[in-house]
């Protein structure tokens, strides 16, 4: 058996097996907390751009909590307004 490098292997299979890739890793993060996790991962920032880029990130994560809340909140507001007007609709009469 021959071993070939990291390299090779990328470029043969990408000269043999065209139609197979991989795909990358999926999150359920939105797309500013993901940029946000990037930003703080991938740069080599000075102390303070550290701290602003945790506090960006802080108050991204408390304007989607409350928003959850409100969603959650308009959804259960809908839902008992659905209920109490079948409460006060008149019943169908057959003949």
């Amino acid at each position: 058996e021959r071993a070939i490098c990291k390299s090779s292997f990328k470029a043969l299979w990408t000269q043999l097996l065209q139609h197979i890739r991989s795909c990358r890793p999926r999150t359920d993060l939105c797309w500013q907390c993901q940029q946000n996790s990037d930003h703080l991962i991938s740069a080599n920032l000075p102390e303070e751009g550290k701290t602003a880029a945790i506090k960006k990130q802080q108050d991204h994560l408390q304007l989607v909590q409350r928003d959850g809340r409100l969603q959650r909140d308009d959804c259960c507001l809908q839902k008992d307004l659905r209920r109490l007007s079948n409460v006060h609709r008149p019943l169908p009469t057959f003949k």
